[in-house]
């Protein structure tokens, strides 16, 4: 029985940089039609490992194993046509390879898509959607994709206006190691925005309390006294 192809070998020759090693690994699998292993020598030839830097050989190993359903091929044959990788600049081919990758759950994919609908590149504009894909992605853990809907509740873009949300978005993505995210987090003006959300947001639960306490609506004010309690609770940690 032919050994299986072994991405975690793959993973330590990469670290590793024994490149000559892993092209030579990558081709030999890639000649028995293995579909990882043409996406792992695709990008061999696309970062000149253990070869001659080929975009155009690297673009069509893409194809090759994108055409099979290989969904990390369609992300990166997607990325080739919105960059122009080995082949000619094509957005619209892009954005709808994106879309077929991030249908099959690969999460670099929701999030070009939703930058593909946020600059209206191969597609038209649509702050809505592109949070949606923000959303989708970083619901999964995708880091660049939570900075993203940080950002669009920071500045309301595609939804309202939600400075909680968005430090929440933002100090989740600067934990999973987003530079960007990061810078956000640490600015002043920022936490001073989240403090002025935070006091209003007080101020208007403990107004409502007072007049549902009028009415005899106690389990409804037991629930606003805890969130005054949350509130504040925040306020000292923002």
């Amino acid at each position: 029985m032919a050994e299986e192809f072994n991405m975690q070998l793959v993973k330590q020759l990469k670290e590793q940089k024994k490149y000559t090693e892993l092209y030579r690994y990558c081709r030999t699998y890639a000649l028995q039609n293995n579909l990882d292993a043409i996406c792992e020598l695709a990008g061999c030839f696309y970062h000149g490992w253990g070869t001659a830097k080929n975009e155009q050989e690297s673009a069509l190993l893409d194809y090759q194993a994108a055409k099979c359903g290989h969904v990390k091929s369609i992300y990166n044959l997607a990325v080739d046509y919105e960059q122009g990788i080995g082949v000619m600049k094509n957005p619209e081919k892009a954005k709808e390879l994106y879309d077929l990758a991030a249908k099959q759950g690969d999460t670099d994919a929701m999030f070009s898509l939703g930058m593909c609908y946020f600059h209206g590149h191969g597609t038209a504009k649509s702050l809505r959607q592109a949070l949606d894909c923000f959303s989708e992605a970083a619901a999964c853990g995708h880091a660049r994709a939570q900075c993203a809907l940080g950002f669009c509740y920071r500045e309301g873009l595609g939804t309202k206006k939600d400075l909680i949300k968005s430090d929440y978005w933002l100090n989740l993505a600067a934990d999973n190691g987003n530079a960007l995210a990061a810078k956000y987090v640490d600015r002043d003006v920022y936490k001073e925005e989240i403090h002025e959300a935070l006091d209003s947001m007080l101020a208007d639960a403990k107004n409502i309390a007072p007049l549902l306490k009028q009415h005899g609506d106690e389990m409804i004010e037991a629930k606003i006294e805890r969130i005054i309690a949350l509130l504040r609770k925040h306020q000292q940690e923002a």
